[in-house]
Formats: C-alpha cells, sequence, structure tokens
C-alpha cells in the first residue's frame, strides 16, 4: 500500500476529487432511493475483479491493484457527499462523465507511473541482493513481481528477504530468466567489466608514465655524474647551478660551522604488484639508472608468464548448483587474466570446467563444458583471442574434495586454469 500511495498518490486525489465533482454534479432528489437491487451485479463485478489481481502476474496485476483504487478513490468522494448532503440522483448524466474521467486517470497514471515502479524497485531490490553476497542482475522485476531463477544455493533464503521488501507483491522462483532479461544482465556485466578495464588500463598507463619520468630523470643524473667525474672537466659555475635550481653553495646549518648533507629527492614509486610487467615495478626507479646505462633491459615476457601462471594456477571460478551462469564475484580474476593475456602474446590458457558428482556423467560433462564456454565468452568479451583460450569440459572426473558434503559438492563445482 506504500508503494501506491508514494507513486500513484497525485492520480488517487485526483480521482477523489472527481468522485466530489460527479456526486456535487447528481445531487438531486431521487424517490427511488440510493441502493436498488439490481447494486449486487457491479458488487459481484468488483469483488471478482479485486480476486483477479491476485491471480494475475507481473504488469497485469499492477494494471488491475491501480484500477481497484482509482476506483475506491473515486468511490470515497462520492460517497463523502452523500454522507453529509444527503441523497444523489442514480440517473443522472454526470455519473457517465465521472467514469469517463476516472478511466482516463487510470490510464494516464499507468503510463506515467508504472514504468518508475518497476525501475524503483528493481533498484532497491538489487542493493538488497548485492548486500547478501547474491548476483544484483540475477533477478527480473515485472509490476510488483520478482522472478527469481532457483539456481543457487541460498536462494531460498534470499526470496525470503525479497518478499519482505517494501512495494513487494510476490516472490516467483523460476527455472532461468526470460530472454530479454538474460541478455540485459549480460550486458550489463559486460557493461561492468569494460569499466572495470578501463579504470585499470588508465591507472596502469599512468604508472608507466611516472616510472618513465623517474628514469629518465636517474639517467639524467647519472650521465651528469659521469661528466663530472672525466678529466678535465670544466666546473659549473654559480650562475649555471642557481639556473638548475641549487644553490651554487650550500648554506651551513644554523650554529654549526659543518655543511648539511644534501638530501636525495623525493621519487614517488608504485605499489608493488607482481602480475606487472619488469618495468612497471619499484624497483625500476633505483635499477633505472644502470638500465639507461647499459641501453638494455630484461625482457618482460618471461616476467609476465611467471604472473599469469601464478594466478591460473591460484584462482578458481565457483559455480551454483547445476548452473552455468557467471557470478559477480569472479569478474576481477577475470579481468587480471584478461590483462596478463594480452601482455603474453603467445601464452595460451586452459579453461577446464567441472562439476560435482550428482547427475549423469553425459550430463556432468556438458555442464562442464557449458562453464568452461561461459568464463570463455567473458574472456572474449575483454579483448582476449578466441583461438588463445581454450575452453575443456571434465565432468565429474577430477574432484578436488572427497566426500559426498555439501562443502565438497560446492568445492568440485569450479573452472580452473592452466597455461599451455
Amino acid at each position: 500500500m506504500t508503494c501506491f500511495i508514494v507513486h500513484y498518490g497525485v492520480w488517487l486525489s485526483l480521482a477523489f476529487v472527481v468522485g466530489l465533482l460527479t456526486a456535487l454534479i447528481c445531487l438531486e432528489k431521487d424517490t427511488g432511493g440510493l441502493l436498488r437491487r439490481t447494486d449486487f451485479v457491479p458488487t459481484l463485478c468488483i469483488l471478482l475483479f479485486v480476486a483477479f489481481t491476485q491471480v494475475t502476474l507481473g504488469k497485469i496485476a499492477l494494471y488491475a491493484e491501480s484500477a481497484v483504487l482509482v476506483l475506491l478513490a473515486f468511490l470515497a468522494g462520492v460517497g463523502l457527499i452523500v454522507a453529509f448532503l444527503g441523497r444523489i440522483s442514480r440517473d443522472h448524466v454526470g455519473w457517465k462523465l465521472g467514469a469517463s474521467s476516472i478511466a482516463l486517470i487510470w490510464l494516464a497514471a499507468n503510463v506515467s507511473v508504472a514504468r518508475d515502479v518497476e525501475a524503483e524497485l528493481k533498484h532497491r531490490l538489487g542493493s538488497l541482493v548485492e548486500r547478501a553476497g547474491g548476483d544484483s542482475f540475477n533477478f527480473e522485476v515485472s509490476g510488483r513481481d520478482v522472478f527469481l531463477p532457483a539456481d543457487g544455493t541460498d536462494q531460498a533464503a534470499l526470496a525470503e528477504r525479497l518478499r519482505r521488501a517494501a512495494g513487494v507483491r510476490i516472490v516467483w522462483r523460476v527455472d532461468a530468466l526470460s530472454p530479454q532479461a538474460a541478455e540485459l544482465r549480460s550486458r550489463a556485466i559486460a557493461a561492468a567489466a569494460a569499466a572495470r578495464a578501463a579504470r585499470r588500463a588508465a591507472e596502469a598507463d599512468w604508472a608507466r608514465r611516472q616510472t618513465a619520468d623517474v628514469a629518465t630523470a636517474a639517467a639524467e643524473r647519472s650521465g651528469a655524474k659521469q661528466k663530472e667525474s672525466q678529466p678535465g672537466a670544466k666546473q659549473k659555475s654559480a650562475k649555471d647551478a642557481i639556473a638548475e635550481g641549487r644553490s651554487a653553495t650550500p648554506r651551513p646549518a644554523a650554529g654549526t660551522g659543518e655543511t648539511p648533507v644534501a638530501l636525495p629527492p623525493i621519487v614517488w614509486k608504485p605499489p608493488m604488484d607482481p602480475t606487472l610487467a619488469e618495468a612497471s615495478h619499484p624497483d625500476a626507479g633505483e635499477t633505472s639508472a644502470a638500465l639507461a646505462t647499459t641501453g638494455a633491459a630484461k625482457s618482460p615476457a618471461p616476467v609476465c608468464r611467471t604472473a599469469l601462471s601464478a594466478i591460473a594456477a591460484s584462482e578458481k571460478i565457483r559455480f551454483a548448483v547445476a548452473s552455468a551462469s557467471l557470478r559477480i564475484g569472479p569478474e576481477p580474476v577475470l579481468d587480471k587474466l584478461a590483462e596478463l593475456l594480452k601482455l603474453c602474446p603467445d601464452a595460451t590458457l586452459e579453461i577446464g570446467g567441472h562439476t560435482d558428482s550428482q547427475g549423469r556423467d553425459d550430463e556432468n560433462r556438458s555442464l562442464s563444458l557449458r562453464r568452461a564456454q561461459a568464463v570463455v565468452d567473458y574472456l572474449g568479451r575483454l579483448g582476449v583471442e578466441r583461438a588463445r583460450l581454450l575452453g575443456v569440459g571434465y565432468g565429474a572426473e577430477r574432484p578436488v574434495a572427497a566426500g559426498d558434503t555439501p562443502k565438497s559438492r560446492a568445492e568440485n563445482r569450479r573452472v580452473e586454469f592452466a597455461v599451455k
């Protein structure tokens, strides 16, 4: 009810005013009385319509509920006039005008408000699902009804939380999302991954520029020192030293006759990240002078391949029961793998899908291959060449957790990586 008051409040108020005006227009003495024997027919129709709202789904239920409330607001206005001013004419033409007016009000209300009701409810429920640790894209809202796929381990508890949320009429457990909702979910996941990849690329580019600046400055200092140490080198004048931002003669410390030791410059160092190339490590600022002097640097290919192998060996992607859909959590791992694969053009990644021991062998092999293909598709959307991605389905042949408990089965529902 609160949802309707917030979104339909203006339209309900307008229907109430129309009821007042209709009753005032029809305010005449009627010899037949206010109620008639045939009044049970429209009353029965209204009751049947209210029952219809309880068995319909999605937008149709929302439209039906709004029609009932608009009619009740109209009748409330009529009843107020009858209570204070007496009987009204049952055969007056004003009733037709009032009925036409509330029909237009109902139509305009649903055109302007129904979509906002769905959008606001989906936004609030998405935040609730994300706080609960679920997939904020893996549900569908139609009207005030929520359709939740039953492919997760904690979906029953999540459905109960959604059912208690304000504005939700009912939560339906379904086998899968509708094709339109599934397409929107894929687009949302791809857009979020692209935004994260763009942000990380910008951060990496900034770090490379900072490292290059530090290396250039170190090389210039090293070259200047070598020139000064050569025999017969001309000493710089005070004017030249001042132009470079240094004092020609170091100023002695106050109260002492000693010359203070010059402090080294403050150099920004990027955080240590073993997955970055060697040129981006913080030690590059300390070794850049030597690299600039020799004119050769170590190739980053072995470094990036080692980092790729380390992540591939340590990370696994988990799946829900009988599901091949990627959850929200693994995206950072897959984004990092995509970045490293782009830095290692000669590396090939095997993506092996696995299942638990439940079900037939042929079904498990098909499900494991679909899980591997889901990861291949995700990495492909991030720009990795699909020819370098090998998806393999092993079924339940290679379990990593023994036993048949829910915990061990959850450990075995996975995708693993291997660098070739």
